[in-house]
């Protein structure tokens, strides 16, 4: 039902400057120790060079 949403509110004149679906943990999870940081990014860094992987999700709080 979401495109069909989406296509009846850009009929009514709304734009979107990005209108997708998405993943949105319930919790997220802290790294603390560095060599845990620095193989997550590499894990996700090796996931999203890979042709065969859409997208990547995680529940990593890393902001």
């Amino acid at each position: 039902a979401f495109n069909d949403v989406v296509k009846a509110l850009e009929e009514k004149g709304y734009s979107f400057a990005s209108a997708e679906v998405e993943m949105v943990p319930q919790n997220y999870i802290t790294l603390s120790g560095e060599g845990d940081v620095k193989n997550m990014q590499k894990l996700i860094d090796m996931l999203e060079d890979s042709d065969d992987v859409q997208n990547v999700w995680h529940n990593w709080d890393n902001g």
